[in-house]
């Protein structure tokens, strides 16, 4: 290029003219890769933007899962609760129901000696009541028949007394 450069008036224009060229086109060329590494760093930015961004979203899908399971254990320790709770309860209710049972049947059992009880005795004050009747009827027949003896015996007396009365009388006189 330096023989170029001793020739012609022209080609010293040209190549001046070439140089500033040359010098606006490397200016270009600086700025197109100035804004390419711009726009680079904007893309890695962006990027990494969604790489932070899967990574917050694989975080929050762990979170959810672990959230999740959490709930499955939460929710099946209490199914468990409750059904042995239910369990309990079923249990309590056969065993209060079998005590009712119980406790009606002895009741049951308790009102029937009670009836007997009250048979036997009404039973027993018959007796005695029929046999208080025949005590009296005895106690008044055997006052009549102590009243007639007694009239039989006065009457005796009496007969004894006037034949006393007529021998003395008749001793007398």
């Amino acid at each position: 290029m330096a023989a170029k450069k001793k020739g012609d008036g022209k080609k010293d224009g040209d190549d001046k003219a070439l140089k500033d060229m040359n010098d606006m086109l490397s200016g270009q060329i600086n700025v197109l890769k100035w804004r390419i590494a711009m726009e680079q760093e904007k893309t890695d930015r962006s990027r990494a933007g969604q790489s932070e961004c899967r990574q917050k979203l694989i975080e929050i899908n762990q979170y959810f899962e672990d959230e999740g399971k959490k709930s499955f254990h939460i929710n099946s320790e209490m199914k468990g609760q409750y059904r042995s709770m239910l369990k309990e309860k079923e249990e309590r209710i056969t065993q209060l129901e079998d005590e009712l049972y119980r406790g009606e049947r002895e009741l049951s059992d308790k009102e029937k000696g009670i009836k007997e009880m009250i048979r036997s005795k009404d039973k027993e004050i018959e007796d005695k009541d029929n046999e208080i009747r025949d005590l009296r009827k005895k106690i008044d027949d055997m006052s009549q028949e102590f009243a007639s003896m007694l009239k039989a015996t006065l009457d005796k007396m009496q007969e004894r007394i006037e034949l006393a009365n007529t021998q003395w009388d008749s001793d007398l006189a």
